[in-house]
């Protein structure tokens, strides 16, 4: 089980990537942010913020302990088999569900392959990777907080973030979050799913920071 390249694969990817990123960070505007984050999309990357960087992190190094622990308890399984030489169902399920762990895991380290990081946003009222939105869905339908993410789906650092337990996720990979790009409060953006035509209102916009 050689889960140690995995992590060493997912981690390294993207340093190269790391200083460019910082340095022109630091001056642009949320519209020249938003070109370059369109362009990454354009190119297949998955632009991304550092806490879902860590959630990546966290994933690959969860799967690298559960690996090592199958990996031991193989090992036991195998010996005692050889002892009473009985046919070993426990060693074969463990090996099954050692390959469904792996293939997890290399999933993981495809999707890191294709990240760039993107530090907190500026301040703006434009809609950008790491924006803290209100929205509605409907004219009718109550006011929904959301975030625009690159991949996290999850709200595992909700609270490290200052995040409410209820904020709805919206990915830069769907159909609304690349179109809610660069929108402004007022805005009727209109979206697409499953070639049907949506539209959403964005009501206000925030800028993600970390906390202190």
């Amino acid at each position: 089980m050689q889960t140690g390249k995995i992590v060493k694969l997912g981690t390294l990817f993207y340093n190269s990537f790391m200083s460019f990123e910082q340095s022109s960070a630091k001056f642009e505007s949320i519209q020249q942010r938003n070109i370059r984050i369109a362009a990454d999309l354009d190119a297949g990357m998955l632009p991304i913020l550092p806490f879902e960087l860590s959630i990546l992190e966290r994933q690959l190094n969860a799967i690298k302990n559960e690996q090592d622990e199958m990996g031991k308890e193989l090992g036991e399984v195998n010996h005692q088999s050889s002892e009473t030489w009985h046919d070993n169902f426990a060693a074969n399920q463990i090996e099954w569900h050692s390959k469904v762990v792996s293939a997890r895991g290399r999933r993981i380290v495809e999707t890191i392959h294709r990240v760039v990081e993107h530090s907190f946003p500026p301040e703006g009222d434009e809609v950008t990777l790491g924006s803290v939105i209100k929205l509605r869905f409907k004219d009718s339908a109550p006011v929904e907080d959301a975030i625009l993410t690159g991949t996290a789906r999850e709200l595992e650092t909700s609270t490290e973030l200052g995040l409410p337990d209820d904020l709805l996720f919206v990915s830069l990979q769907s159909p609304i979050g690349r179109s809610l790009l660069g929108a402004r409060p007022g805005d009727i953006v209109p979206y697409d799913v499953n070639g049907s035509p949506r539209t959403v209102e964005l009501i206000s916009v925030q800028q993600l920071r970390p906390l202190e």
